[in-house]
């Protein structure tokens, strides 16, 4: 699928400003939130990697330059030919940001929200369905995942699709999910969603052009729309506590345990259970973190004990049980097996 791949740019919608995220999001796009020690971008930049594209364009807006500096630092950047920027001053949805990196799109590309952790599963399926189908009309190839709780498919999205597996009909925030699929925030496009957008009228709800709606127009057009479930689990960030999440998650499907960031302290009298530690974190003597996640730079003062928070910019967020309750289950079967994913050091008995 090498060939292929190379036919796809990668585009990452990282425009968004984390407004439910206080403080964190007031300091940080949502694209450079961490995920262990390295921004989330890193993690979709490895996705876009291990398929295989060479060209990427970031879109950006809020903070810009936090995203081009996180760009920089990704380590595997030497992979790409090629990564560009483009600005979306007016945030008016993925459809209006996807029209601005059209003339940097050659063929097709692999779009990712910039605001979205994924466990990813089979990524070369959309791009065999693109080899074998691409001379026959083919327009996208949606990311789904199986969802058990149709409460959280009402919250997002649903499709219904015909018994040769092609897409009929998407609807947002359905009352009744069509099915078990919930497509996730990763779509392989060809050029034709273009010309799809611009044919979409705005939505009365937001007077912007939806890409649900795009893809409708896609396939209402005759271009077959189908699906791949290339996602084991995704889950947006929006707020402190989907941030906890993603990271507790993410640190179970590396192993495990406690990872600290670069320059990390930790005094020897302190306890330190699942917990991820950013780079420059000073942990005090008699501190225990249980099942927490402490942003770089942030400075811990003991004796204290802290259990399911968020620790940034001298604040403790804990995460309530109201809270936890609304998070979607991670179960076992979603770690078969391991993906290279960030670089994590293990404390060491020194640090």
């Amino acid at each position: 699928m090498g060939v292929m791949a190379k036919r796809f740019t990668g585009v990452i919608l990282a425009a968004g400003a984390g407004r439910r995220m206080g403080a964190i999001g007031e300091a940080l796009p949502k694209a450079c939130l961490p995920l262990g020690h390295a921004p989330l971008i890193h993690h979709h930049l490895e996705l876009l990697r291990a398929q295989g594209v060479r060209r990427v364009v970031v879109v950006v807006g809020y903070k810009h330059k936090k995203i081009r500096d996180a760009v920089e630092s990704f380590a595997s950047r030497g992979a790409f030919e090629s990564i560009d920027f483009v600005e979306q001053h007016q945030r008016l949805g993925i459809a209006h940001a996807l029209l601005k990196v059209e003339p940097l799109v050659r063929e097709n590309m692999i779009v990712i929200l910039g605001d979205t952790y994924f466990i990813p599963h089979r990524l070369i399926e959309p791009l065999e369905i693109f080899e074998r189908e691409s001379d026959k009309g083919l327009g996208a190839v949606l990311s789904v995942r199986v969802e058990p709780n149709p409460a959280q498919i009402r919250k997002e999205c649903s499709i219904r699709l015909d018994s040769a597996g092609r897409l009929l009909e998407i609807k947002e925030k359905p009352e009744e999910p069509f099915n078990d699929l919930k497509p996730c925030g990763m779509y392989f496009f060809s050029a034709a969603i273009f010309d799809a957008i611009r044919k979409t009228p705005a939505s009365e709800l937001r007077n912007e052009v939806e890409i649900s709606d795009s893809i409708q127009t896609l396939a209402d057009s005759g271009r077959s729309v189908r699906c791949a479930q290339t996602v084991r689990w995704d889950m947006n960030l929006n707020t402190p506590a989907e941030l906890w999440w993603c990271n507790q998650v993410e640190l179970r499907r590396l192993g495990g345990g406690r990872w600290l960031g670069h320059e990390a302290h930790v005094d020897p009298t302190c306890v330190i259970e699942e917990s991820v530690l950013g780079n420059g974190v000073r942990v005090g003597a008699g501190v225990t973190l249980s099942h927490c996640l402490a942003l770089d730079q942030m400075v811990i003062d003991g004796p204290g004990i802290f259990r399911d928070s968020v620790l940034a910019f001298g604040a403790v967020i804990e995460v309530t049980q109201a809270q936890k309750d609304l998070l979607p289950p991670v179960f076992e079967d979603l770690f078969p097996e391991q993906f290279p994913s960030l670089n994590f050091r293990v404390a060491e008995a020194t640090d």
